[in-house]
């Protein structure tokens, strides 16, 4: 019987991913547990909601479901495929399950540069806005590098970045990042008048 390294290889990679899962899931477990209790003490601090305490409620939600609301809408999600499916934050049907009133803009991969020169225009990003304020709730892409792009879209959401802010931030040229501030500008501009470094 000859030792194969590859099926060694695969094996030992997935035990250790399988391994991460699991400690990733007892974290979190063991946070929302903390939570349950109601004693506003959890490993990542006190979360008590105590209006003598410092509280950010995040998209208009209750203080006490802040921690858990922040973890949900910050953790992205990619779906390798082809093209890949990319998610972050908060969908219009579920901010609309919360009571936030939204606006969003979709922008076609065609008015994005890199898709163009990577001759595959196939998907689109959407961003998800609170109406009024313009704070970026939730972004989804489907792109043929979505996963890439996402995460500069969950820092924003963190970072509690309105669709202004980051269509007035610096990308550079000729990335599918900067497909997120061309979507962005979609909100006051039509990017299809825009020469390729007017933004």
């Amino acid at each position: 019987m000859r030792f194969n390294v590859r099926s060694f290889r695969t094996g030992l990679i997935a035990g250790v991913f399988l391994s991460l899962g699991v400690m990733i899931g007892l974290i979190l477990a063991v946070n929302l547990r903390w939570l349950s209790l109601g004693t506003g003490n959890t490993p990542m601090g006190n979360t008590s909601t105590s209006p003598s305490n410092s509280q950010v409620s995040l998209a208009g939600l209750p203080p006490e479901q802040t921690f858990v609301e922040v973890v949900k809408t910050t953790m992205p999600a990619v779906v390798f495929t082809d093209p890949q499916v990319a998610t972050v934050g908060l969908s219009e049907a579920e901010a609309r399950l919360r009571s936030i009133e939204t606006d969003s803009r979709t922008l076609p991969l065609d008015a994005v540069p890199r898709a163009l020169v990577n001759f595959d225009t196939r998907g689109f990003i959407k961003l998800v806005a609170e109406a009024g304020t313009g704070r970026l709730l939730g972004v989804q892409a489907v792109a043929p590098e979505a996963g890439e792009l996402i995460q500069a879209a969950a820092l924003a959401i963190r970072a509690r970045m309105t669709v202004h802010d980051l269509a007035d931030q610096l990308f550079p040229y000729l990335t599918m990042v900067e497909g997120l501030k061309l979507a962005a500008q979609t909100f006051t501009k039509d990017v299809s008048q825009l020469s390729c470094c007017a933004g």
